[in-house]
């Protein structure tokens, strides 16, 4: 996984599972240089912990950047009792549509 920066949606091109993604030939950013990652999640702790799609794109992706990881996940999938692993990387707050979840 990449951050690419785009400057229009002309620069998406169709992906695997008819998802736009950025073309192949554009240029990928030094994810240190990232200010925030708004990443997604199928469920999300209020300790940042989250359950994604099981590919662990996420936890090889947060720990090259620097910056502050939020998920975006609805209140009614915020639960305590997610399953977490040693290599899982927790992401620093949750949103959800009644705010932010700040854990400790």
């Amino acid at each position: 996984m990449e951050a690419v920066p785009i400057t229009s949606l002309n620069q998406l091109a169709p992906a695997r599972f008819g998802l736009l993604e950025p073309a192949p030939d554009l240029p990928a950013l030094d994810p240190g240089r990232l200010d925030l990652v708004i990443a997604p999640c199928l469920m999300a702790a209020p300790d940042g912990r989250r359950l994604g799609q099981g590919g662990g794109y996420y936890d090889r992706f947060l720990p090259r950047c620097r910056c502050p990881a939020v998920l975006l996940c609805p209140a009614a999938l915020v639960q305590n009792d997610l399953p977490a692993e040693s290599h899982d990387r927790r992401a620093d707050l949750v949103l959800t549509e009644q705010g932010f979840l700040l854990e400790g």
